[in-house]
């Protein structure tokens, strides 16, 4: 499943790059400063030094304590040091704030499906894809897919992949992903729909001749 962190692609640099940035700032603005912070603490933690990482992110939270990106940014750090039961905190205290925000609910999703707890996990899938102002829809619907291929709930599977795919008929790899589930599901006729769409869009190629030939091999048996 996707590990995603809707913050991290934004905030997470180089421990260097972050130390020189922060030391330069001078605005006062609370966001800012929050920001700072927030990039420092996974810069830190990619550094591998929880003690400085957990220091910044509670600086982000005091200076903030309401701020999604610092209170997401907790709930990473958390599951990352393996605390689970601090993590499954910081994700129900967040939601106190951030009821319908499908960022928050997504990551509580994946979270919670990595964790095995199914019928939950889906659960926040759902309720993010409803979420208002939510546009990462087909991202949310890969993770669902992919927690109910993981559950062995195979109509769900095939709902979830297929809504994924209305959203993002050229991702690749949301294609392949669908093919692999159905082939290992012996969903033979899925298998053949979807590998006639990949080829339509992306071409013929040895990814492309090695399904064909396990369709034929399923034909001739």
């Amino acid at each position: 499943m996707t590990k995603r962190y809707f913050f991290l692609s934004l905030l997470l640099c180089l421990l260097s790059g972050c130390v020189h940035q922060s030391s330069q700032k001078t605005t006062q603005d609370p966001q800012a400063i929050a920001d700072a912070r927030i990039a420092l603490g996974l810069a830190y933690l990619k550094q591998h030094d929880s003690v400085k990482a957990k220091q910044n992110l509670d600086r982000a939270l005091e200076v903030m304590p309401h701020y999604l990106s610092a209170q997401l940014a907790m709930t990473y750090y958390y599951e990352q040091v393996g605390e689970l039961g601090l993590t499954r905190k910081a994700f129900t205290d967040a939601l106190k704030d951030h009821r319908q925000s499908g960022d928050l609910l997504n990551n509580y999703g994946a979270f919670l499906c990595r964790q095995k707890e199914y019928a939950p996990s889906l659960a926040f899938f759902e309720r993010a894809v409803a979420s208002p102002n939510y546009h990462d829809i087909a991202a949310t619907y890969e993770n669902a897919a992919l927690c109910a291929w993981q559950a062995k709930q195979d109509d769900k599977a095939l709902r979830y992949f297929t809504h994924a795919l209305h959203y993002s008929p050229d991702n690749e790899r949301l294609q392949r992903y669908m093919i692999r589930w159905a082939s290992e599901t012996k969903q033979w006729d899925v298998v053949k729909e979807r590998l006639q769409h990949y080829v339509r869009r992306f071409g013929n190629s040895r990814y492309t001749a090695e399904i064909e030939r396990q369709l034929a091999s399923v034909s001739r048996n």
